[in-house]
């Protein structure tokens, strides 16, 4: 026995050592625990007892033992279900995409740009899903691996041993039961020589940022992400980090919008629109006294549309360009609308309305990827341009977020708006209604399954899901919804200050760093009212920071992103040269080494198309991937060959469109110079 207890506490030293100087945060949680113990402050709820050669640990206050039996024997249990399959025990970083041959050549087929991210993509899809189709082939390796809870870590090690995954996530909630496992499984020997990641005791903000590093970490490997869960507890840590792979720039706002909306950028630059500088807060007072309602085009707008209608000349009035339609029904006159989205379709919420009359005295405030469909709808004078996703302006900043909403509460937090009272930013469904937006024209789909999917095969589906509401304990919303809320808080961190008041009127989400207000407490008895227009003092306010014409750093920016596209080109033309490759081993590390050249990792500075090509390669190369790692693949030199043909191929497209796109850019840029 003594001899136990002495190797279970050379075992525990060895793993403080080891987290000490490898993961000195994790060693850290460890040690206040172990001085909160030893002082009294912390009463511990576990022991670990070792009887019948085996390990358990019990609860001090029921008496209860987690394992209950030999823990040895329910370790070789858990660890031989361990299998290669792509459909259990694994999540999906992707959507998955039924794709028919015709269609997938429709869009290989393409040439101008698409915002789907089937462009570039589709038949490298269809080729993978077809040849190595999830539901009746396996994994050759499994490159990375979840653990979900350690027990008292014989799992872990059992399962590593058996499948030795490159990149390991070890999640724990309890502190105190990880620390149990330091005394029975030396993590140092067990994941020695591999990337290994630990999420222990974590908040929400912790777990997020550490597993988003795991999920950057290989990525190429993400397709499916294999685990071992042991405790139902932490079915909801699943559910987390799928809403952490939805947020992901790269699926949320896919290579291809990228793209597009980065070659609109310089149109409005050439043509000599006002681009506004919001690299910084602006040094104006013209908003210190007043009061701002931003309008979203969420449910609670209408329900609260004639309290805003009686009370619009107490407020700056700021929308959102998807809200116009209920303000015109209602004689509701914006000093501001605020659009980020590029799409054309926009325009129906134009359709009716008397632009010469309604708007004249309206300020447009645009992204630089605004359909210029939609700009044209208002004069040129009326409209200010921000850059969003791209850095053509130089040094003039840029903000993104994924929908107008929130990027337009960060607007005005950079406009320096000292009160601001929002309505209709609701990022949840109608808790009675389950709709979506105040409008019909808006209006997408209908209600949304809110039905789990099997726990143990977790797809990137569309599912409704509950967060904190802002009067409402709890409030519907959908994925999409949740990446705005969690950028609300990113754009509350990096722009509100602290004399800048923010309130939210509506009936939805909960959102970071404002105040919650109903329209009944709202007491309006002593806000001043507005003498409208207001035309003539925002257009001194925005041309306060703003520029209108190309200078020469923007010329350079543009001649140096074209050749930076023409590089790319050349090295992908290079590449393209070696036709065969004796082995898989030596095309994956040739096409590796490609897209570290592509996305700019041996350049000091990355530039836009860098960015692109990074975009891009995070959402296409886990399918290259995940299918050379098919066990049932056979005639490899034949698939290396028809994949590269595929993916140079649309790489060409992507680069061809850049390159001619910037060289018409940099001939207008020079001539207005």
């Amino acid at each position: 026995m003594n001899s136990i207890e002495d190797q279970a506490l050379q075992t525990y030293q060895n793993n403080m050592d080891y987290f000490s100087t490898q993961h000195p945060e994790v060693y850290k949680k460890l040690n206040l625990l172990n001085i909160a113990i030893e002082t009294g402050q912390y009463k511990e709820k576990y022991s670990l007892e070792y009887k019948n050669n085996y390990f358990d640990i019990q609860e001090l206050e029921s008496q209860q033992f987690l394992y209950g039996e030999n823990s040895n024997e329910i370790s070789k249990k858990v660890a031989k279900k361990v299998n290669h399959t792509k459909t259990e025990n694994v999540i999906e970083t992707f959507y998955n995409q039924n794709l028919s041959e015709n269609y997938a050549q429709q869009f290989h087929d393409i040439i101008e740009i698409s915002y789907s991210p089937l462009y570039a993509t589709s038949n490298l899809i269809f080729y993978t899903t077809k040849n190595a189709p999830k539901a009746t082939t396996t994994l050759k390796r499994l490159e990375k691996y979840i653990f979900f809870g350690v027990g008292n870590g014989k799992h872990l090690e059992l399962i590593q041993n058996k499948i030795k995954s490159s990149k390991v996530l070890i999640i724990e909630d309890d502190l105190e039961l990880f620390r149990l496992s330091l005394f029975t499984i030396d993590y140092n020997k067990v994941f020695e020589n591999i990337k290994i990641f630990y999420s222990i005791a974590e908040n929400n903000s912790e777990f997020k940022s550490t597993f988003e590093n795991y999920l950057i970490s290989g990525y190429n490997h993400n397709h499916y992400l294999k685990y071992t869960i042991f405790s139902e507890n932490y079915i909801s840590k699943i559910k987390k980090i799928q809403d952490i792979i939805i947020t992901q720039n790269y699926i949320a706002y896919p290579y291809a919008t990228q793209l597009k909306n980065i070659l609109k950028t310089p149109e409005y630059l050439v043509e000599n629109y006002n681009y506004l500088n919001i690299s910084e807060h602006v040094n104006n007072n013209f908003f210190v006294k007043k009061s701002v309602l931003l309008l979203a085009a969420g449910p609670s707008l209408l329900k609260q549309i004639d309290w805003v209608k009686a009370n619009q000349n107490k407020f700056i009035i700021i929308c959102v360009l998807a809200s116009l339609q209920t303000l015109y029904k209602h004689n509701i006159k914006p000093d501001i609308v605020v659009n980020l989205d590029p799409d054309e379709i926009l325009l129906k919420f134009f359709k009716g309305i008397k632009v010469e009359s309604f708007l004249s005295d309206t300020i447009f405030v645009f992204s630089s990827m605004v359909s210029k469909k939609v700009s044209n709808m208002v004069p040129k004078k009326n409209i200010y341009i921000f850059e969003s996703n791209s850095h053509c302006k130089q040094n003039f900043g840029s903000i993104t977020s994924p929908s107008v909403g929130e990027l337009s509460y960060g607007l005005l937090l950079i406009f320096g708006i000292k009160t601001l009272y929002m309505l209709g930013l609701d990022l949840a469904l109608d808790a009675e209604t389950k709709r979506m937006y105040a409008n019909e024209e808006h209006e997408r789909g209908g209600k949304l399954n809110n039905e789990m999917e099997d726990v143990y095969n977790h797809q990137l589906e569309h599912t409704v899901a509950y967060v904190k509401g802002n009067f409402l304990d709890k409030v519907p919303t959908i994925p999409i919804f949740k990446t705005s809320i969690h950028d609300f808080g990113m754009l509350h961190d990096m722009y509100q200050k602290p004399d800048q008041t923010v309130y939210n009127l509506s009936d939805g989400a909960f959102l970071k760093g404002t105040i919650p207000l109903k329209i009944e407490d709202f007491n309006l008895t002593n806000m001043d009212i507005f003498s409208k227009p207001l035309r003539n003092e925002l257009e001194n306010f925005f041309q306060s920071f703003s520029q209108n014409h190309v200078n020469q750093d923007d010329t350079d920016y543009i001649s140096e992103a074209l050749n930076e596209g023409i590089y790319l080109f050349d090295t992908l033309k290079d590449y393209n040269l070696k036709k065969s490759y004796p082995n898989l081993d030596l095309y994956m590390l040739t096409l590796s080494q490609l897209i570290n050249t592509l996305i700019g990792k041996e350049k000091e500075k990355a530039l836009d198309i860098n960015y692109i090509m990074y975009s891009y390669f995070l959402y296409i190369t886990p399918y290259i991937f995940d299918f050379f790692n098919t066990k049932e693949l056979s005639n490899n030199k034949k698939h290396i060959k028809k994949i590269n043909t595929i993916l140079v191929s649309q790489i060409e497209k992507i680069l061809n469109i850049y390159i001619k796109t910037m060289h018409v850019y940099k001939l207008f840029a020079e001539k207005s110079l």
